[in-house]
């Protein structure tokens, strides 16, 4: 999954060598942290599931926390890229996700 994902990026930000290795020892730090965040935000909704509580307030904290992350990489993507690349890394990355659900259902009608 991630060397599709380095494929997509990479062939539709057209990155080039140079650009490539700069862009994705950065890229490859936000994955992680977002990550992180994700996997923190499931574990703190499943515990508010578990409460019967809607835990609204941690919900909105980690929404804030993405955020927050995701505007401290754009600052660094646009030290590693032009800054027209470096805008559309989240859509890029959105594309990709669309890209892949879209092959899923594609898959699951052709089975069945």
């Amino acid at each position: 999954m991630e060397a599709l994902n380095a494929e997509f990026l990479t062939k539709n930000l057209n990155l080039n060598k140079q650009e490539a290795q700069s862009f994705w020892p950065v890229y490859n730090n936000y994955r992680r942290e977002m990550n992180n965040l994700f996997r923190a935000r499931h574990q703190v909704r499943k515990q508010a599931k578990e409460q019967g509580n809607p835990g609204l307030v941690d919900g909105l904290k980690y929404e804030t926390q993405i955020l927050e992350t995701k505007k401290r990489y754009l600052k660094q993507f646009y030290e590693v890229l032009p800054k027209a690349k470096a805008d559309l890394v989240y859509s890029t990355e959105r594309e990709f996700r669309e890209h892949l659900i879209n092959q899923l259902k594609e898959r699951r009608e052709n089975r069945g």
